[in-house]
């Protein structure tokens, strides 16, 4: 069975914002064994969720999953993220399985890169 992931962002109109999210991508993906990895924005930018769907499932995945690059189980991730996924998966009528990872929450290893960019900005190290 061929797995796939999304690295879901939200977008943005500044192709900067969204270059932010392809170079995390790039990041997971030397870090896990997915047979394909692509990334999703929910507005503004190109691909969508349904896009990068449809893509995945064109490549043979049957198993994908879903990761929002997004921080906060604010309203997108609790609402928007799961209906659109409610959706896809209806529409695909069991061509692919698709999971939700959730959001990042709060996390020890975000502590620590907080409390680092800290240290940088106080000793001027901080670009």
């Amino acid at each position: 069975m061929k797995t796939g992931g999304i690295i879901l962002g939200h977008g943005s109109r500044e192709a900067a914002a969204n270059q932010v999210v392809l170079a995390v991508a790039e990041m997971v993906r030397a870090q896990v064994q997915l047979d394909f990895l692509q990334v999703a924005f929910l507005s503004f930018a190109s691909p969508t969720l349904p896009e990068a769907v449809d893509s995945l499932v064109h490549q043979g995945t049957e198993k994908i999953i879903v990761a929002p690059l997004f921080l906060v189980a604010g309203r997108h991730v609790r609402e928007h993220i799961p209906a659109l996924i409610a959706a896809e998966q209806q529409r695909l009528q069991g061509k692919a399985a698709i999971l939700y990872a959730g959001e990042i929450g709060p996390d020890p290893r975000l502590a620590s890169i907080l409390a680092e960019r800290i240290r940088g900005a106080d000793s001027g190290t901080i670009d």
